[in-house]
């Protein structure tokens, strides 16, 4: 990276001889064979010119590797110096704002997204532009301004809409179903979740997360029993580290719900040994936690799972679920009993929409079929914090 940002800082003709006499670049180990291509391009750059757009190819392909390996420090160097290298690109600079996103850098992942925005409507790129209101939103939720985030949103959807771009709409109606999750009422969550589970292709490959945002808009109405079974066959449908977080701190809370004592214990232990190395969803996590731990009667696992969410936010600079974790720790310390197992009000039209989730989902896990649907061409969609 060092001598990736020197090469871009440097005149261009003045980069001929702009490593001559320092060591070959070396890499101990072995590498794995989808980044060896960028190694070679880093070599090569200390002994001959490189075309700038091979070299921001090279920094966006390290970026994929790390972001499918669970690394989002290196992602985010890699994902900045790419956008860096290709300035005119919508594609990178959208990248470098979500990997920029996931390792909480708020002010850079929003300059990179209002980039992008420009970038993409200049070149007339569609997508990218709903990608970059999308990103955009996302930063402005973690803010703590869930109306300014709606409104990002309501423009990337109706922006997918108007252009034909179906599964772009989808991923925007599952940005507001996930803010419906957590911010909204009962009947505005299920119309969302009903209109975005109709939106997305039958394979897509964020069927799961929806079904995830989904179970954790249920538990949140302390509907534990329509939840656990659809987090029970997430578990191993969602299997990188980082994402598991969310998912088993979600599993323990309905397990503890309906009194499942042992699952709930297994869950919280697999979610605690991960958020040291995966903090991105941890604050989160850690607040699903608490709430477990409440409806378990064991109050200091859940006033330490609620003090730990609070530093965690405040260290990432995650001011709504800091906010969050701050009144669970006033409710915790005041001996306020935690909401029980709810019943459905309308239980024939909640059931109706649990079979069509848990149809979906049996579908996409079908053998040969899994996530085989439509993806992002330039990486990952932008994710919320306490969404997937």
């Amino acid at each position: 990276m060092r001598d990736i940002q020197q090469w871009a800082e440097t005149a261009p003709e003045r980069r001929t001889n702009l490593f001559a006499g320092l060591a070959e670049a070396r890499f101990s180990g072995d590498p794995p064979s989808t980044v060896e291509p960028s190694l070679a391009v880093f070599e090569k750059l200390r002994r001959e010119v490189v075309p700038q757009e091979e070299l921001a190819d090279a920094c966006w392909r390290v970026w994929q590797w790390a972001e499918e390996a669970s690394l989002p420090e290196t992602a985010a160097h890699f994902a900045e110096a790419a956008a860096l290298l290709a300035p005119e690109s919508p594609v990178y600079a959208n990248d470098a704002g979500w990997a920029c996103r996931r390792v909480a850098l708020y002010d850079r992942s929003a300059a990179w997204y209002q980039r992008a925005l420009r970038l993409a409507v200049r070149e007339r790129s569609r997508h990218e532009a709903v990608r970059a209101l999308l990103g955009h939103g996302a930063v402005l939720k973690e803010a703590g301004q869930p109306a300014e985030a709606r409104a990002f949103y309501d423009r990337a959807s109706r922006r997918a809409a108007r252009t034909g771009r179906r599964r772009q709409a989808a991923v925007a109606r599952h940005y507001i179903f996930a803010l419906e999750a957590e911010h909204g009422s009962f009947e505005s969550g299920v119309r969302e979740a009903r209109e975005t589970l109709n939106l997305y292709p039958v394979y897509d490959r964020r069927v799961p997360y929806l079904v995830h945002d989904y179970a954790f808009f249920l538990i949140r109405h302390r509907l534990f029993s329509y939840a656990l079974p659809l987090l029970e066959k997430l578990v191993p449908a969602i299997s990188k580290p980082d994402e598991q977080v969310l998912v088993l701190s979600n599993l323990a809370w309905a397990a503890a719900g309906l009194g499942r004592g042992e699952q709930y214990r297994q869950a919280g232990e697999r979610a605690v040994q991960l958020i040291d190395r995966y903090p991105e969803y941890g604050a989160a996590a850690l607040i699903h936690l608490a709430h477990a731990a409440r409806l378990t009667g064991d109050r200091d696992a859940a006033r330490r799972h609620a003090a730990a969410a609070e530093q965690l936010a405040v260290s990432r600079g995650e001011e709504a679920l800091a906010v969050e974790a701050a009144e669970l720790v006033n409710a915790i310390a005041a001996r306020i009993p935690p909401e029980r197992h709810a019943a459905a009000e309308d239980a024939a039209a909640l059931e109706s929409l649990q079979k069509r989730f848990a149809a979906r989902l049996r579908r996409w896990l079908a053998p040969d079929r899994r996530g085989s649907g439509a993806s992002d061409r330039t990486g990952p969609a932008d994710r919320e914090r306490r969404s997937l």
